[in-house]
């Protein structure tokens, strides 16, 4: 999301990679490196939050790619703190 022309940009690097159903939360880190999460209900396949139709047990990171899991929870988004967002 492009805030300064409220629009959505699907042009840039990555972009292919990190369009998915079901996302609940995506944002930069200062980096540039993408921090997403999805239910994990819309998941292929199923991630391990399955108590809720909304929650995720794991944070998603491409550019590069990783993924962070805290086993029995319950996430519903994440947020990136960046000080400089105005």
């Amino acid at each position: 999301y492009v805030k300064s022309t409220n629009s959505l940009d699907l042009t840039y690097a990555g972009a292919d990679e990190i369009s998915r159903v079901g996302v609940k939360a995506v944002g930069n880190q200062s980096s540039g490196q993408v921090v997403q999460t999805v239910a994990d209900v819309a998941k292929n396949p199923v991630g391990g939050c399955t108590l809720y139709t909304w929650c995720t047990d794991s944070a998603d990171f491409f550019l590069p790619s990783a993924t962070r899991t805290k086993t029995s929870a319950a996430f519903y988004k994440a947020r990136i703190l960046n000080p400089n967002y105005q």
